[in-house]
């Protein structure tokens, strides 16, 4: 089986919007993952928010390319397209795209641990919200693979247990520990951009060459909240048409952007 491409992306920009009471779009046809695939979509806000972080820290730019290797329906590929210059999205299923017949930088169906497979060539960045059980192997496989970091988007328990501490943090300790100070609301096999939750999600970032990252080759990541506000900025009309199901378009709560507010 050959390595999957990876898929040129065009840069769109990121244009807050008020999102309307009735978004309305046309429904595509759904297939349903697997219980046990974890399919929590990331809401698309999330992403741009940390890869914003990413850029004003000189970590991410329009000259790497980026790898989600849990791609899901793309609500995470998406965006990072906004900031990579190439990105490629896999996963071992296929869930299709909400509005569209694949994710973008869709490459095709692929196992992220099977090592049989030939690696993707130039991976700067690997970027994704993995399953929650297999977190820590798809961490020590990303650091195998790319040249500049890799990115996980994980629960904040991850961050516990004594056995990852063995099999992750003490012989790879992170660079950033990126938390957001508002929530982000996932729920299982769709986004509902009017949700809630009460779990708290965190970035956990390797940068390989600390020292051209303006990190020093202390042992002890930084840790960095992203301030309430994110959502504001960074969701957008377009998200909507593009991400959410036509199901969950009543839900949607009104969203002013900044200095747009009544």
């Amino acid at each position: 089986m050959s390595a999957p491409k990876i898929v040129t992306a065009g840069a769109k920009a990121c244009t807050p919007a008020v999102l309307p009471g009735g978004a309305r779009s046309i429904m595509g046809q759904r297939r349903e993952p697997p219980d046990s695939l974890e399919f929590f979509p990331t809401p698309p806000w999330a992403t741009r928010a940390f890869c914003t972080l990413l850029q004003e820290r000189h970590l991410a730019n329009r000259y790497q390319h980026a790898w989600d290797p849990a791609c899901g329906q793309g609500h995470m590929s998406g965006p990072l397209q906004d900031y990579f210059g190439e990105v490629l999205a896999t996963d071992v299923f296929a869930h299709g795209g909400v509005r569209e017949p694949h994710p973008p930088g869709w490459g095709g169906v692929r196992d992220f641990l099977d090592d049989a497979l030939p690696a993707p060539y130039g991976i700067d960045w690997l970027v994704t919200n993995p399953p929650f059980n297999p977190a820590a192997q798809f961490v020590l496989h990303g650091l195998e693979l790319a040249r500049v970091g890799v990115a996980v988007l994980v629960r904040t328990q991850w961050l516990a247990t004594e056995d990852r501490y063995l099999e992750v943090f003490a012989h790879h300790p992170p660079t950033l520990i990126v938390q957001y100070a508002e929530r982000v609301p996932m729920h299982r096999g769709r986004w509902v951009p009017g949700g809630s939750t009460a779990t708290d999600y965190v970035w956990v970032v390797w940068v390989k060459e600390r020292a051209t990252a303006g990190f020093h080759a202390a042992r002890d990541p930084a840790f960095v909240w992203l301030p309430p506000g994110q959502k504001r900025r960074f969701l957008t009309v377009e998200d909507i048409r593009r991400y959410a199901w036509e199901a969950e378009t009543p839900l949607f709560d009104p969203v002013e952007p900044d200095g747009e507010a009544s």
